[in-house]
């Protein structure tokens, strides 16, 4: 277990390759506050927060040093939430295909009147001998 942020937040500089600015780009903060932060300098909730949603770490990580540094699939979205998806999702899906055929039964619907229309216009027309 590593004991300390600035010590975490270099490990994860290092595991991802990126540089401090680099990083401070991707988080939207300053190459200097990361260099503040390196040194020991407090960090905010909202800061950790953004680092573990944009570099998918693990906040308890972040914070304490325990656990395992990335998340892991089960991390980032629970059983029940991926159930919850599917279930939102085949619902979703279901409710586009109704609209789908709705609409090609109007433009069905529609065609045909036209080509009504276009028939009964050229029964008025009288022909140019």
């Amino acid at each position: 277990m590593v004991d300390n942020f600035p010590d975490r937040l270099r490990i994860l500089l290092d595991f991802l390759g990126l540089k401090q600015s680099n990083f401070a780009e991707k988080l939207g903060i300053s190459p200097a506050h990361v260099s503040k932060l390196l040194r020991g300098g407090n960090i905010s909730l909202a800061l950790i927060i953004a680092i573990s949603s944009v570099f998918k770490v693990e906040r308890r990580w972040l914070e304490t040093g325990e656990g395992e540094m990335f998340q892991t699939p089960e991390g980032v979205i629970g059983e029940t939430d991926f159930q919850e998806f599917v279930t939102l999702f085949k619902k979703d899906i279901s409710r586009i295909i109704d609209r789908n055929e709705e609409l090609i039964k109007e433009n069905i619907r529609l065609r045909e009147l036209l080509a009504e229309m276009d028939l009964e216009d050229g029964k008025d027309e009288t022909p140019e001998e």
